[in-house]
């Protein structure tokens, strides 16, 4: 009777702990797609809960992310386009991405449009720094570091090249 007791009590405590450290906003999956979380500029695209701003470019804005039920981080960008051609345009990128396998090239999970219309990817995040920042801090790197890094890069880019799709954005911060 005590062993199965224990659960009960453990539940019960753990249940006021975790709402004062996660406040009381419940479960991340009850919330309506585009409400407003915790944090000042969240939003939830899909299934996936923006936490983050990672960096901006000349495409849109990039967000880390974590998938509502899987628990899986994400990267997602938010894509700037001429009205126009948006949605075409997302959609060729997206199948044409979507079939790159190479391990030197990240992943797309899944794509969509958000309540006010813009496109967004869902993209495996890759935590680490970008070669701009790693020469900012570091400084010169070794031959041999240097090569395998352009390898892996040449890699991914001869896969794309192969299925006649050109990066038009490759530098060191990217």
């Amino acid at each position: 009777a005590i062993w199965p007791s224990i659960n009960y009590v453990v539940a019960v405590l753990t249940y006021p702990i975790g709402r004062s450290l996660y406040g009381s906003g419940g479960p991340l999956t009850t919330r309506p797609p585009g409400s407003v979380g915790d944090a000042e500029r969240s939003k939830v695209f899909g299934s996936y809960h923006l936490i983050s701003p990672i960096g901006e470019g000349g495409m849109g804005e990039v967000w880390r992310a974590s998938h509502t039920m899987l628990a899986r981080p994400a990267a997602i960008k938010l894509v700037k386009f001429d009205a126009g051609r948006e949605e075409l345009f997302a959609r060729r990128f997206a199948n044409a991405i979507a079939g790159l396998q190479s391990p030197n090239t990240v992943y797309l999970y899944d794509f969509g449009t958000t309540q006010e219309g813009r496109q967004y990817y869902v993209m495996e995040l890759l935590d680490g720094i970008s070669l701009q920042t790693l020469i900012g801090t570091f400084g010169s790197q070794p031959a041999s570091r240097v090569v395998a890094i352009l390898r892996q890069i040449c890699r991914s880019l001869e896969e794309a090249h192969d299925k006649k799709i050109l990066h038009r954005d490759l530098k060191p911060s990217n």
